[in-house]
């Protein structure tokens, strides 16, 4: 199937279709913003020396003391289990209808490659 044929499929119907594919979508958004931050976050470079000097370029103690970034990072991982849970609820939001449709479409002599 080309691209254009599954957002056509994927946008066919009511509001709640449009719904699904908007709360999806910022989901997926949010998940990946967590995830970077926290990649981000175990980027940050210690400085040269003392294995426990701070990083004092940051403000948030956080940041600036290395033994705290690593839980730091594990706690923006963390973060993106809930709004992956919203992504999969969301993407149940329109189910029953879409499910509709496709038997529609099948009980119409549609075979499931179309």
């Amino acid at each position: 199937m080309s691209l254009a044929t599954l957002t056509r499929l994927a946008l066919a119907g009511n509001r709640t279709d449009a719904a699904r594919v908007a709360l999806t979508a910022l989901s997926a958004l949010l998940a990946s913003l967590a995830g970077l931050a926290a990649l981000t976050v175990l980027a940050i470079q210690k400085p040269p020396g003392d294995p426990w000097q701070q990083s004092e370029q940051y403000a948030n103690a956080l940041l600036r003391e290395p033994g705290l970034r690593g839980g730091t990072a594990f706690a923006l991982v963390l973060l993106t289990i809930p709004v992956l849970a919203l992504a999969g609820q969301s993407a149940r939001l329109g189910a029953p209808a879409r499910d509709r449709r496709l038997a529609a479409l099948r009980l119409a002599g549609a075979t499931p490659a179309r």
